[in-house]
């Protein structure tokens, strides 16, 4: 069951006094059936997309639950727009090919090993600099992935969430035909 909350009028423009910012409404009906799956998260690259479209300096994504101090937002502001990108991680995060299912790779003909290296970094809250590098590089494909099944919700979601060893596609196998 796919539950979606839309700000009503009121609370969109009391969200974007309070903040300074641009409310973005996806119009999820307009897209394939995976991206109005709330689990699939299709539906993020999208508006972060869109967002980079109305930014001036930086695209700020942070889901509901994010809280800030004042001093460390506005010093994780200042980081990403001089490197470009300020995003977070837990100290003991998964490697990459942990928590990204084989399909991806297949899809992207990509090897799940060369990302091994790499610890996954936080999805709830990430800013980027606004600027034409990270729209062609970062946003683009993340959003042409995002908008093709096969690549970001290759299967039901619930199938592959909430398995916890940590070890490469620990529960990403493929599912015999």
């Amino acid at each position: 069951m796919n539950i979606v909350r839309l700000l009503s009028t009121r609370e969109g423009a009391q969200t974007e006094k309070n903040c300074r910012c641009k409310v973005i409404i996806l119009p999820k009906a307009d897209y394939a059936p995976h991206v109005s799956d709330n689990t699939c998260y299709s539906w993020k690259p999208i508006i972060v997309k869109a967002a980079s479209q109305h930014a001036k300096k930086v695209i700020v994504w942070q889901d509901s639950s994010v809280r800030w101090f004042r001093e460390s937002f506005l010093a994780s502001l200042d980081r990403a727009y001089e490197a470009g990108h300020q995003v977070l991680r837990h100290f003991k995060s998964h490697r990459i090919p942990a928590n990204t299912l084989k399909e991806t790779f297949d899809y992207i003909h990509d090897d799940a090993c060369g990302y091994l290296p790499y610890p996954e970094i936080q999805g709830n809250v990430h800013i980027h600099r606004a600027d034409d590098f990270n729209r062609r590089v970062v946003f683009e494909p993340w959003t042409r992935c995002a908008l093709e099944k096969q690549c970001m919700c290759p299967r039901p979601p619930s199938t592959v969430i909430g398995c916890g060893s940590g070890t490469l596609h620990r529960c990403h196998r493929l599912v015999p035909r």
